[in-house]
């Protein structure tokens, strides 16, 4: 998917369950909001394993391979984007996205703002 338009991000946390117009951004979707997170303790496995804490979330366009590793954000009113996570996986109508609260804790890392 190409794109033409890009999104400031604002910052990064911990996602909230029931919020309900959660986006991702992946290379074979695009961008695609309308996702809730019915989980932010949920476990997926996969070929590779299992991973837990991640977050689960419906609704909306389910990313597809070549999603993985794309953004998991909300979007605010002026448009910027407040990332949650990375989208891993999905299946039976569930995404399951790792959350940014682990991958900073697990590797010391930041996030650049705009």
């Amino acid at each position: 998917v190409w794109s033409t338009t890009s999104r400031p991000v604002a910052a990064a946390g911990a996602a909230f369950v029931g919020y309900n117009n959660y986006c991702h951004s992946g290379r074979t979707t695009g961008e695609n909001c309308g996702h809730t997170a019915t989980s932010t303790n949920a476990q997926v496995c996969t070929q590779t394993g299992c991973k837990s804490p991640v977050i689960a979330f419906t609704g909306g366009t389910m990313i597809q391979p070549g999603d993985s590793g794309g953004t998991f954000h909300a979007i605010d009113g002026d448009g910027r984007a407040w990332i949650r996570g990375n989208v891993i996986a999905s299946g039976g109508g569930t995404g399951y996205a790792q959350p940014w609260t682990t991958v900073a804790s697990q590797y010391g890392v930041s996030i650049v703002t705009g």
